[in-house]
Order: structure tokens, then C-alpha cells, then sequence
């Protein structure tokens, strides 16, 4: 394994130097093609830096994540300032996910999310009742409190998170809360995960779920289904352009910059990304599903893919905390340090 380190790492530094030196991207200034380049070289090394084994090995998945970021993207070349905004964001939260892989306890993060989940409750129950807060009201009336995060989705889904890495009494505060939103972002896997002891009710569950999802949510779904159903698709993925369809935010900002999405995180993903997208998506996925070894951790990859068949990450970056919370988690209990028990 020395020599092989020794190749990889003597190539990564000749392509550091060198290719921001040599090469050259058609039609882009020299000033900011070496700019561009340099910094995807920079990434490079990073991301093999941390998908390389050291120590426990966790930590590699964030790596590995970036490499994926990094390999969706040449398709898209001629979109450059959208696509290296992209990267390296995508490079600096794996970045940083990874080394706190190495250097945190995963409860000191989750412990967080948990404080997020209770400060949503508190916020969303002033601004219903229509205390002033820091965190305004949306301008349209029709639109319900949306709590520190700007949309009841998302903070829904925090203090769902928050029921799921809490036990006790405050798991059932939290999960109550959750239902009271009435966002189905969070609500069902939430119940399930709460009444689930009770063998008796489990198939009673599993039955009326579905009934009570069409009953609550029908509208939503069905709103969602125009959408991915008329959405259109590309070999490589339509990169950083502008969906021709799907949901527009509604945001001065975000109409100004036609931010779209499907309000679905497999398909915005699939969409932009293409054939390349499904691969990584594919491999993330099948890591997330290896990993999660404990029915903790089962729990919590089905509330995580339930919540991305219903949200974008697009519109609601925010989700991506609590997500790289959880790998740094998983990735942790892997490793055999820091095991994941609820707060």
C-alpha cells in the first residue's frame, strides 16, 4: 500500500503545479480559467485525501461523496460559474463534514439538531400566534409559519429529526409537535417510529397509512405527480440550467433567478445530473443502506428517504445539516468510535 500512496500522492502533486500551469479552458480568460482550474485540482486533493484509509476509516464516505460531486459535473463545462459555485460548496461541507468525522463526537452534532428541533417549536408557536419575531412571516398570507427556516416543510422535518434522536418523554413532545405542523414530510415516519413497539398496532399502522396518506395528502401528491410526470430527460442531465418546469420559488431573489425544482431530491438530482447522477446516487444510497447496521439507524434512512421523495435540497439547503450529521454518525458507528444513542 506505500508505493501505492507514493504514485498517488507524487501525481496529485504534479497535477496541482502543473495542470494550472498547462492547461486551458477554450474561450475562458487565462485569469480565470487558472483560477478554476486551480481550485478543481485543489479539490481533487482533498477528496482523495479523505477517501484514502487512515485510522478507524471513517470519515471516507465524505470523500468518496466529493469525488461524486466532482464526477457529475464535466458534462456541464460550458456552465462554469454555476457549476464551480456548485463544487465548491459540495467541496466545503464535505470538507468540513469530514474533518469533523475525525475530530467531533457525532452527539455533540446531534445534541445540536435537537436544540434546532425544540427552537422550531417554540418559533413556530409564536408566529402562530402572531408574536414579533426575528424570523418574519411570509408576505402571502396563505402560506402557514415556517418557523426559523423560512418554510413549515423543513422545520417539520428538524423536529421529526429531533423526535428520532430523542428518547423518553421528549421523543413524544417532539413527535406530537411534528404531527401538529400536519406536513406528511414528516409526519408518518414519525408515528410509525413511535407506536412501533406496540406489536398489535403495527399491522393496523401499516394498513390505515396508506388511507390516511391519500386522505391528508392527496392533493399534495397529485400536484408533485403533474410535475414528474411531464419533467423531461437527458443522457447527461440538464447541469445548472433552469428546469423548463417543476416548482418556482416564490422568493423576489428566486424568481428573478427562475429557481426551480421537483420537490424531490432523487429527481432535481437525477435531473441535473443524468446517467453520471444515477451512478452516485445509486452508490450513496447503497452506502447509507450498508452502513446502517442498527434499527436506529434503519429508522432513520427511512426518514431520510422519506423526506427527499417530498423536499428539494434546492429549495431547502438547509436539510443538508441534519443529513451530513447523519452520515458523520453513521460513519463514526462504523468505525467503532463515538456509538449513536438517542439524547
Amino acid at each position: 500500500m506505500d508505493w501505492q500512496r507514493t504514485v498517488i500522492w507524487r501525481g496529485l502533486s504534479w497535477g496541482w503545479v502543473g495542470l494550472p500551469i498547462l492547461a486551458f479552458v477554450p474561450g475562458i480568460p487565462t485569469r480565470l480559467a487558472v483560477q478554476w482550474i486551480s481550485l478543481a485540482c485543489s479539490l481533487v486533493v482533498l477528496a482523495v485525501g479523505l477517501a484514502l484509509p487512515r485510522g478507524h476509516g471513517h470519515g471516507q464516505v465524505f470523500g468518496w461523496a466529493l469525488l461524486g460531486c466532482l464526477g457529475v459535473v464535466p458534462p456541464h463545462w460550458r456552465q462554469m460559474t454555476p457549476m464551480f459555485l456548485w463544487v465548491c460548496h459540495a467541496g466545503l461541507l464535505l470538507t468540513a463534514a469530514g474533518m469533523l468525522t475525525h475530530h467531533a463526537e457525532s452527539r455533540w452534532l446531534r445534541q445540536a439538531v435537537v436544540w434546532g428541533a425544540w427552537g422550531q417549536v417554540v418559533v413556530l408557536g409564536l408566529q402562530v400566534l402572531h408574536v414579533p419575531l426575528p424570523w418574519p412571516l411570509l408576505a402571502n398570507p396563505q402560506h402557514p409559519p415556517g418557523g426559523t427556516v423560512g418554510a413549515l416543510a423543513p422545520a417539520a422535518a428538524l423536529v421529526g429529526l429531533g423526535s428520532f434522536w430523542s428518547s423518553g418523554w421528549r421523543a413524544w413532545a417532539l413527535g406530537v409537535a411534528t404531527c401538529l405542523t400536519g406536513s406528511g414530510t414528516a409526519i408518518p415516519l414519525v408515528v410509525l417510529r413511535l407506536l412501533w413497539p406496540w406489536r398489535w398496532l403495527r399491522w393496523g399502522m401499516l394498513l390505515l397509512l396508506p388511507i390516511g396518506l391519500w386522505w391528508g395528502w392527496r392533493d399534495a401528491f397529485l400536484e408533485r405527480w403533474a410535475i414528474w410526470s411531464g419533467m423531461p430527460w437527458m443522457w447527461w442531465g440538464r447541469g445548472f440550467r433552469a428546469f423548463p418546469g417543476g416548482f418556482q420559488d416564490d422568493t423576489l431573489i428566486g424568481r428573478a433567478m427562475q429557481w426551480r425544482d421537483t420537490h424531490n431530491v432523487y429527481l432535481d438530482w437525477v435531473g441535473r445530473f443524468g446517467l453520471p447522477g444515477i451512478v452516485v446516487l445509486g452508490g450513496v444510497l447503497w452506502w447509507c443502506w450498508k452502513q446502517s447496521r442498527t434499527v436506529e439507524q434503519r429508522w432513520l434512512l427511512a426518514f431520510s428517504c422519506w423526506v427527499a421523495c417530498w423536499q428539494s435540497l434546492e429549495q431547502f439547503p438547509v436539510l443538508m445539516i441534519p443529513v451530513m450529521v447523519w452520515w458523520i454518525s453513521v460513519s463514526q458507528s462504523a468505525g467503532g468510535v463515538h456509538a449513536v444513542h438517542p439524547i
